[in-house]
């Protein structure tokens, strides 16, 4: 059992009691960043739907 897999099911951190945690990963894939030319901000909602995301659980 990895120590993912432990604090999932004890529900918090055995030292901190914390229920947010930051988990790594490995992404492949490719990303679209949009730009405007007259400066204004495009929507770039949609530029990690395509990732593949890959972590130990």
């Amino acid at each position: 059992m990895n120590e993912y897999q432990l604090i999932k099911q004890i529900g918090e951190c055995p030292k901190c009691g914390c229920k947010e945690f930051i988990v790594n990963s490995k992404v492949d894939g490719e990303v679209s960043y949009f730009v405007n030319l007259d400066g204004k901000e495009c929507d770039n909602s949609e530029m990690y739907s395509g990732l593949d995301y890959h972590y130990d659980e």
